[in-house]
């Protein structure tokens, strides 16, 4: 399994996880846009979870670094064109302006894109100034330089102006950034001995760590170490939950897990094509009467659909994307001589 990722090869539970996460990104945005606003239980469990677990996911299939001289250049060219690029698209869609995509802390929903190139800079240093380590000793000293990036990261984080913040999207940044050294550290971690004959101390442990924490975490105690180690045990219990169920013989879970695959092997096409479905979806009146009755399922079977629907128009209009190079290169980051997925 550890090998299989490290090797970056396409799995599925790795890309049904990334559609899970995709999808309750997109619940989210449909609850928050479209149906109920953002001030309610429901978006505050999804926020809690989705984009910690999606950076997660961008830290455990990354690439080793074989080529340092074109590493750069092409994450620039899959991450940062398409930011810039669809900035350019947003900006004219909402009749705003460029400079406003760039001084805002969401970039109208686009921050992801920034902040994940921010991890990839943290990563490529880190991976070229340790090449000479001992093999036996490479996976301490790593974790020991992603603990020190991770404490000077939080040192900068007081020096950080508002606006500087909004500009750099520092704390959103900031916020994300342990799942994604979590994931690193997990790529590395499931090849050893310690978790394959520790797996069920593991479960068990996340699972009793998420429900105290979670606990806490409702009742607004504890503030920023109970959140994370939340989202971190909440992490290791979803990851544990896909990889034993990624092989089942039940019909119904192969459905549920190759419709969250698929979903999951288009997410930047649904990132970010999804915003210019929001205007015109208005399910506030559907909404606000299932949320006054506690409806809570009526309302999560609503917006799941509506989420699925909108991922399977991202999918569509992302194929009509890739048969122009242009477009396709601006837009989506691939190589003029990719061919059409």
């Amino acid at each position: 399994m550890g090998k299989d990722i490290l090797r970056n090869k396409r799995i599925g539970y790795i890309d049904s996880l990334k559609g899970l996460a995709m999808l309750m990104v997109l619940m989210g945005h449909v609850l928050g846009f479209c149906t109920t606003g953002f001030d309610n239980a429901i978006i505050r469990n999804i926020v809690l979870i989705n984009m910690p677990l999606f950076f997660f996911l961008n830290g455990l299939v990354i690439k080793s670094i074989k080529e340092c001289s074109r590493y750069l250049i092409t994450k620039s060219r899959q991450i940062l064109l398409p930011f810039f690029a669809w900035g350019v698209v947003i900006t004219l869609f909402r009749d705003s302006s460029y400079l406003k995509f760039l001084e805002s802390i969401y970039k109208f929903g686009y921050w992801y894109l920034l902040v994940f190139f921010y991890y990839i800079i943290i990563y490529f240093i880190i991976e070229i100034t340790d090449h000479k380590i001992n093999p036996k000793q490479k996976y301490i000293v790593k974790i020991a330089e992603y603990i020190i990036a991770y404490l000077i990261c939080r040192f900068i984080r007081r020096f950080v102006s508002s606006d500087i913040n909004d500009f750099t999207c520092y704390s959103l940044f900031f916020e994300c950034l342990p799942y994604f050294f979590m994931g690193i550290a997990m790529q590395r971690f499931v090849q050893t001995d310690i978790w394959k004959q520790h797996q069920n101390i593991v479960n068990n442990s996340a699972l009793l760590l998420s429900i105290g924490c979670y606990i806490l975490w409702n009742h607004y105690i504890g503030d920023e170490p109970v959140l994370v180690t939340l989202r971190a045990s909440l992490i290791v219990c979803i990851y544990q939950i896909f990889v034993a169920y990624s092989h089942s013989a039940n019909q119904g879970i192969k459905i549920i897990n190759d419709q969250l695959a698929l979903i999951g092997r288009h997410t930047l096409a649904i990132y970010m094509i999804q915003y210019y479905f929001f205007r015109y979806i208005n399910l506030k009146s559907v909404g606000l009467t299932l949320l006054n009755d506690n409806n809570w399922i009526g309302l999560l079977i609503i917006v799941t659909i509506v989420s699925i629907l909108i991922c399977y128009a991202c999918m569509a209009i992302e194929k009509i994307i890739l048969i122009n190079p242009l477009a396709r290169f601006a837009l989506l980051g691939k190589s003029f001589s990719n061919n059409m997925m």
